[in-house]
């Protein structure tokens, strides 16, 4: 099911549709686990700990606030600089952390950026949620950040509106390409739909390469799946390295020697690729993990594939037999764990998990006025109050104010004062999954530019069947939804599980009405694939 919204009431409709898409239906817990099977676990800070930035103000990563007084990033490309006025909410990295760091002040020594691709969007599909990128099918969740950094977002005279949502990007067309983008996320496993689960996307001006610059360049990472020749395919694009200058473990190689079947490489270059063909400049194997055996290290990623006690995050196989069998996770679920490098430097025997979001479990997002926020029974937690539902806010939450460029420091230490010093209390997305206890826990909290129409929405499974009427109406976590059957969009069969986005006005009942002109109601049956194909 495709469905085209207008821009401006819609264009909200439209950034929060693909949470619809990749909701899942049903019940399920939401389990915080050590090696042990109970109870939540204070997260540890490993040698290495790779995962999103959830929040800034110094940097978080995997539940820790690392001090980055003294920290040095360096990109993909090699460079080296001092300070973190380059990274952004989203961006997945892996932290080393400083000599001095401890569980209780963790300190980053060096903070390691690796986009995953860089270049054109040639395909976006609505309907799936996803984005052709450098041949690489990259999927969009309703956590994914966009950060617009082209010139004319902040032109003095007619500024362009920012780009915030898939429905702002512009696809190849002919022989015009579609817009220059920078994608950040967690690999994910070339035998599903799709090989990168993006956790942000930049958009950039392109520059043309001229007599005196090179212009802006182009990457791919991933696994190769075939090879013939000098080219290997990775994704759906050959990567031709014919002309390429190719490096392993700091040394350069012949390119034969990493273009194998299995290994993941890294290709980099300035020319644009042509017909699903990218001849880059230079091919480096790349390394999944840290290559010292015994080297504690902190993973989060998306589970692509399991095989007995052994499970697949961001391409690294991860041994599981010293776990519980109960904490094995599943398909799909976003995982964060402690673990081991083995002495093959190349997988991670586990040792605890940190945490387990299942896929199964019920997700929703609402966007709206945030009515209230107060302290949490326990230290570095909030309750916030959006359409009258309470989640729980903590630092595993991505935090993110996206009415401000560049983003202010605005992160789980300052949550509260934050939001008390602005002028209102704002309007803002939350993403929340529903705990085992019957509660609601945010994954990410975003404040958003409010729509001139005051609508707000909410994406998720249907408590029960519907009441039939003039208007109908259906629940949503215990909201009342009003909506015309003649209206629908997608099958008017109804039943308890039926995931449903809905947009209108609130009324003063609590209730969203969706018969209001420029409203929507969407369904989606609780058995259709989710996001990952499965």
């Amino acid at each position: 099911m495709q469905i085209n919204f207008k821009l401006g009431a819609g264009a909200l409709v439209s950034m929060v549709l693909a949470a619809l898409l990749a909701a899942c239906g049903g019940g399920g817990s939401d389990a915080t686990t050590g090696a042990s099977g109970a109870g939540a676990n204070t997260p540890t800070v490993a040698a290495q700990s790779t995962g999103a930035i959830t929040a800034m103000g110094s940097v978080f990563v995997n539940g820790h606030e690392f001090n980055t007084n003294s920290a040095n990033v360096d990109d993909d490309s090699g460079t080296r600089t001092a300070g973190t006025t380059d990274l952004d909410v989203g961006m997945v990295v892996t932290v080393t952390a400083a000599s001095n760091s401890t569980e209780s002040a963790p300190v980053a020594a060096d903070i390691h950026v690796d986009p995953l691709a860089k270049g054109f969007v040639d395909v976006s599909t609505a309907s799936a949620g996803t984005l052709t990128v450098m041949g690489q099918t990259v999927q969009i969740t309703s956590s994914t950040a966009y950060v617009d950094q082209r010139a004319c977002v902040s032109a003095a005279t007619s500024p362009c509106a920012a780009i915030t949502a898939q429905s702002g990007l512009t696809a190849t067309s002919g022989s015009t390409p579609g817009n220059y983008v920078v994608i950040h996320g967690y690999l994910f496993s070339t035998g599903t739909a799709a090989q990168i689960v993006a956790t942000l996307i930049g958009i950039q001006d392109y520059a043309t390469p001229t007599a005196t610059t090179t212009g802006s360049p182009f990457k791919l990472e991933g696994q190769i799946t075939s090879v013939t020749g000098s080219s290997a395919v990775i994704g759906g694009e050959t990567v031709d390295l014919s002309s390429a200058t190719c490096r392993a473990d700091g040394a350069n190689v012949a390119c034969n020697t990493i273009a194998v079947v299995g290994k993941s490489i890294a290709a980099f270059g300035f020319a644009a690729p042509t017909s699903s063909t990218f001849k880059p400049a230079t091919g480096r194997l790349i390394r999944l993990v840290p290559q010292t055996a015994g080297t504690q290290i902190e993973i989060e990623g998306k589970v692509s594939s399991v095989t007995g006690t052994s499970f697949v995050i961001q391409g690294i196989t991860i041994d599981g037999s010293g776990l519980a069998a109960s904490q094995i996770p599943a398909i799909g679920d976003k995982v964060e764990l402690v673990g081991t490098i083995a002495a093959n430097g190349q997988s991670v025997t586990a040792t605890s998990i940190l945490e387990d979001h299942p896929a199964a479990t019920a997700r929703y997002v609402l966007a709206g006025p945030l009515t209230s926020v107060t302290a949490g029974t326990t230290a570095g937690t909030f309750i916030v109050t959006v359409l009258g539902q309470t989640a729980t806010v903590d630092s595993s939450a991505m935090i993110v104010d996206q009415t401000v460029r560049p983003h202010p420091t605005f992160n789980i230490t300052n949550f509260q004062t934050y939001l008390q010093g602005l002028s209102a209390l704002p309007y803002v997305t939350l993403q929340v999954r529903a705990t085992s206890g019957g509660g609601l826990q945010a994954s990410s909290f975003r404040i958003v530019k409010a729509p001139s129409n005051k609508f707000v929405v909410i994406t998720g499974p249907a408590d029960s069947a519907v009441t039939v009427g003039t208007p109908s109406s259906v629940k949503v976590h215990g909201i009342n939804i009003l909506f015309n059957a003649s209206a629908v969009h997608g099958s008017a069969s109804i039943a308890k599980g039926t995931n449903i986005l809905a947009a209108g006005l609130l009324s003063t009942a609590g209730a969203i009405d969706t018969t209001v002109s420029g409203g929507q109601f969407v369904t989606r049956s609780s058995q259709e694939d989710d996001d990952f194909g499965f």
